[in-house]
């Protein structure tokens, strides 16, 4: 048997990790398909498609299609339940993969990998309805070793091949325990290397261990510190030692007004990691409802991509629904493009156009 792949393909290794796990002999023929390699004449004969992966079988019979392909190699084997609701199970997953998983977390991948975007360039909507395969597959995993109960299936490769390198596309992992430590136990059912996870310096901070408190006075340095750490805020900010006394009479002003609430997220060694200011509007407009604001969301950068954030914004829709507000909307700046996405990944929707005058 012969594989036209490409082995940078998610989709042409699930047909190699197949064989393998299956000792299954088979020849790699390697198609370069940036370069036309699937749409020459003689691959066509193979694939009027002109797609990889294509295998070639030894009677001179070809098959197209990832799951397709994966699911006639695997007949008669462990890797299809012999249970007929389960099989039909694994196939609604391989179905899910390639309908509600693959044109977002794979072309996400795609658009970095083989075109060369920047990760901030990649397709937003593409990175929105990743994140949103993502979440579906984290809750189910949350409740079960692998797809399809606790039993490696071809659904598990089917949605392992783009899921592992989700962060090639700008998909971050961290926030997703079941899903790493779903990709690790079936990394070791293949016999894969390990994906290499992106260095996380120790000093990292796990959001399960953040504690959200009312800022202190003493924590205004550190607050200050973290709005300035972008080039949108070092141009607003100023940091001296000392602080100027304006940002110690802003904070006693917060202090004093009920409607604003400006919290700090603090490590387990009592470090701030993040703040987040919280305002209750009351208004007349909808029928008297009160509106929650979010401002200055920040992470100190030494802990970003952990979940910080997101708790930060979690805990500031709980308290302004529990303050009785009818909505909560934010502001962020049109160039701060992975907030954005950030935001929409969390439900937040695009609606007002904000308009600034500056005195």
């Amino acid at each position: 048997m012969k594989i036209y792949g490409d082995a940078n393909s998610g989709n042409c290794l699930k047909v190699k990790w197949v064989c393998d796990r299956l000792a299954l002999p088979y020849t790699w023929v390697e198609i370069d398909t940036m370069k036309g390699g699937s749409r020459t004449a003689e691959f066509l004969k193979r694939n009027g498609w002109g797609q990889v992966p294509t295998v070639e079988l030894d009677d001179g019979r070809t098959l197209a299609q990832s799951n397709a392909i994966i699911r006639y190699l695997a007949r008669g084997s462990d890797l299809i339940p012999s249970d007929p609701y389960r099989a039909a199970q694994m196939d609604a997953w391989m179905f899910w993969e390639q309908n509600s998983h693959e044109p977002y977390v794979a072309v996400c991948r795609f658009q970095a990998v083989y075109l060369g975007k920047a990760i901030s360039e990649i397709d937003p909507n593409l990175v929105k309805r990743g994140y949103v395969a993502l979440d579906h597959l984290e809750r189910h995993l949350a409740g079960t070793q692998f797809l399809v109960g606790d039993a490696f299936s071809l659904a598990d490769v089917s949605l392992l091949a783009y899921t592992r390198v989700a962060e090639d596309g700008g998909l971050e992992l961290a926030r997703y325990p079941a899903i790493r430590r779903w990709i690790a136990d079936a990394e070791r059912v293949l016999a894969l290397p390990p994906v290499r996870w992106p260095q996380v310096n120790a000093a990292m901070t796990e959001a399960s261990s953040i504690t959200i408190r009312r800022a202190r006075r003493e924590d205004v340095a550190a607050i200050v510190g973290m709005l300035a750490d972008d080039p949108l805020g070092s141009a607003r900010e100023r940091i001296e030692d000392p602080l100027p006394q304006s940002y110690y009479e802003a904070f006693a002003r917060v202090e004093r007004d009920p409607n604003l609430q400006l919290v700090v997220a603090v490590d387990g060694e009592g470090v701030v990691v993040g703040c987040l200011q919280l305002a209750v509007l009351p208004g007349i407009s909808s029928q008297g409802g009160s509106r929650g604001l979010l401002e200055d969301v920040r992470v100190a950068k030494h802990c970003r991509s952990r979940g910080i954030g997101e708790k930060l914004v979690q805990w500031a829709v709980t308290e302004a629904r529990a303050r009785g507000c009818m909505l909560v909307e934010l502001l962020t700046h049109q160039t701060r493009v992975d907030a954005q996405r950030f935001y929409e990944r969390l439900g937040f929707a695009r609606s007002h156009v904000g308009m600034t005058i500056r005195f």
